[in-house]
């Protein structure tokens, strides 16, 4: 059968991904450790992996996104970093995350957490600008949106880091009423699930109602 992914989920990448059988596998993230308690995470990130726009992703980018959704009240991620008190760039593409109290699931909390480009959601002048052209590292990028009727993405010129590149090459998606598009970025509203592709049972370009 087609797998179900959203929109949300093509244009956007997280530190780590829940595999088939459950588990908790890497994706920017290659590998985590943590102290005895739980309270300190590492995350060696991967260093070659960019942006729809071209710019490579940083640890800084990470921690931009994280802050963005702590800081802001109404982001609907915010208590997924509700023990998250500080973050520090190590040596060696390492970002560690200092807890408030034992939390040996970090790792899948990191799986709910897409990132965002520092430098392109501060030129757009944050999230209302940063909507109307996204940018993200995951396998697909925006092409347009055009509210209550479709949206369009394409995959990326940059090989897909992780899979090679995607086998549906682009697509569009009509958005029914009550759908919300999962596009906003950092504070993740709209995870409504619009499409089910890259299974390659279903042809590029094919326009999903």
């Amino acid at each position: 059968s087609l797998q179900g992914i959203n929109a949300f989920d093509t244009i956007y990448d997280q530190l780590t991904e829940v595999l088939r059988d459950g588990s908790v596998g890497p994706r920017i993230a290659t590998e985590w450790t943590s102290n005895d308690d739980a309270t300190v995470w590492d995350f060696t990130l991967r260093d070659d992996i960019v942006f729809s726009d071209g710019t490579p992703l940083t640890a800084e980018d990470v921690i931009f996104t994280f802050e963005q959704v702590k800081s802001n009240p109404e982001s609907r991620n915010t208590n997924y970093l509700a023990q998250l008190e500080t973050m520090e760039v190590l040596e060696g593409n390492v970002l560690r995350f200092n807890l408030s109290a034992p939390f040996a699931n970090w790792p899948r909390q990191m799986t709910l957490l897409s990132i965002v480009p520092k430098a392109a959601y501060e030129a757009a002048g944050g999230s209302d600008g940063f909507i109307e052209a996204p940018v993200g590292s995951g396998p697909y990028e925006f092409v347009s949106y055009s509210p209550g009727v479709s949206l369009v993405v394409q995959a990326k010129d940059v090989a897909f880091a992780y899979d090679g590149r995607p086998i549906v090459q682009g697509f569009s998606t009509r958005i029914h009423r009550g759908d919300r598009l999962g596009i906003v970025g950092p504070n993740g509203a709209g995870k409504t699930t619009l499409i089910k592709l890259l299974t390659g049972e279903i042809a590029p370009d094919t326009e999903i109602g």
